[in-house]
C-alpha cells in the first residue's frame, strides 16, 4: 500500500511499553516502540518511576536517553539521540506526577497538533528506544508507556 501523502488516517492505535530493572541495564537501549509501515506519530511518551534506597535520595535525578534507531536506510543500526530527560526517583506516585517526555523542560520543540498537544514523526519501521545512565537501586524501576498512532 502506497505512503499517504496529503492525509493522514489513523489505521490503528498502539499503546507500548517498557520496564527497565535495576540489575544490568544501565546505558543499555531497550525498544520502547516500533513504529508502523506507513509511518506512525509518537502522541506521548510517559514516564513512572519507583527507585528507592540510599542509592537514589529525593534530589537525585534519573538522566534517561531516547534514542530512534532504524531512522536511517542507509545505516539501518545507528542510533539518534533525540533528548535526554531528568526522571525524579518517585516520578508518578505520590505528589510526583509522571514525566511527559514530549512536554519536558529542556525537551527540543516538537510540533504540534491541532489539540495543542506535542508529537513526534517516526518514519516507518524505525524504533523508538531508551535507556536510562544511573543505578536504580536494589528494588528501582521504570516503566516508559507510549501512545502512538500508525497510519
Amino acid at each position: 500500500m502506497p505512503k499517504q501523502t496529503s492525509l493522514f488516517l489513523t489505521k490503528e492505535i498502539i499503546n507500548a511499553g517498557q520496564t527497565f530493572t535495576a540489575f544490568g541495564e544501565s546505558g543499555v537501549y531497550k525498544t520502547i516502540f516500533t513504529a508502523g509501515n506507513d509511518d506512525s506519530l509518537v502522541k506521548s511518551i510517559n514516564v513512572i518511576a519507583t527507585v528507592t534506597g540510599a542509592v537514589a535520595p529525593a534530589t537525585l535525578t534519573i538522566p534517561m536517553q531516547f534514542a530512534i534507531s532504524g531512522a536511517n536506510r542507509n545505516e539501518p543500526t545507528l542510533i539518534h539521540p533525540f533528548t535526554t530527560v531528568s526522571i525524579p526517583p518517585m516520578a508518578g506516585s505520590g505528589a510526583t506526577p509522571p514525566i511527559d517526555v514530549l512536554s519536558a523542560s529542556g525537551s527540543p520543540a516538537y510540533p504540534i497538533d491541532s489539540a495543542g498537544k506535542r508529537y513526534y514523526p517516526v518514519e516507518s519501521g524505525a524504533q523508538l528506544v531508551a535507556r536510562y545512565m544511573n543505578n536504580l537501586g536494589l528494588n528501582g524501576q521504570i516503566t516508559v508507556t507510549v501512545i502512538a498512532e500508525n497510519y
